[in-house]
């Protein structure tokens, strides 16, 4: 891994580690019906919530995170444009690092592993709606029914159709949210991007948490 690529995956950490804390704030407040929406509003109001708090490590000081944020791109303007459903953003690196993130229900056969990966999911990252100057993203699946590893083998396998894989996802270690994968795709007249995936367990979530508190400590 080049250093270029290792700052990378360090930025992705801490901006993961960020929605990660917020999750745990509110996850007792979400249910197998919680609307997407509601989830992510939830969420980062409580990543804010400790940034405002000082309740973080010391890295996490140095993010700012929002919700339903605009995106620019070269067709739409004003009320048109895109936007995305989480954004990290350093505040205080050159250059501005940010991690755009689009979030899915997953919830049976309303809200499926297609809807996920499809037009309105991480397609956006590979038409280069989304995150068109970065060489990263992130997609967020709330798991609403069935359990993480359902969804994560459906993942695995259903990624490869239409979504020019590169290899084959990768399982991720050492993240806040226990449960990811990377995968990496080619886009048209795009440079390639690599594309986290994370689940949260957002139904009859017991003492076992989707939060690894000690991998926060180690970035």
């Amino acid at each position: 891994m080049t250093l270029a690529s290792r700052y990378v995956e360090r930025f992705v950490q801490h901006a993961v580690s960020l929605i990660a804390l917020g999750f745990e704030d509110v996850k007792i407040s979400i249910n197998e019906s919680t609307d997407e929406e509601v989830i992510t509003d939830r969420i980062t109001r409580a990543a804010n919530a400790r940034l405002r708090s000082g309740n973080v490590s010391s890295p996490l000081r140095r993010l700012a995170i929002s919700d339903n944020s605009h995106v620019s791109d070269n067709e739409r303007e004003g009320k048109h444009r895109r936007r995305i459903d989480v954004r990290v953003e350093s505040v205080s690196i050159a250059g501005r690092p940010t991690l755009e993130v689009e979030a899915k229900c997953l919830r049976g056969l309303t809200h499926s592993i297609n809807k996920y990966i499809g037009k309105d999911g991480l397609q956006l990252f590979l038409n280069g709606e989304y995150a068109r100057e970065h060489a990263f993203g992130a997609m967020l699946g709330y798991v609403q029914s069935n359990d993480i590893s359902y969804w994560s083998d459906k993942l695995v396998s259903k990624i490869g159709n239409d979504c020019a894989l590169i290899g084959d996802c990768e399982a991720l270690k050492d993240y806040a949210i226990s449960h990811g994968y990377r995968s990496n795709h080619s886009r048209q007249n795009l440079s390639d991007i690599a594309i986290h995936h994370f689940f949260l367990k957002c139904t009859d979530i017991d003492s076992a948490s989707c939060f690894d508190a000690a991998s926060d400590s180690k970035i």
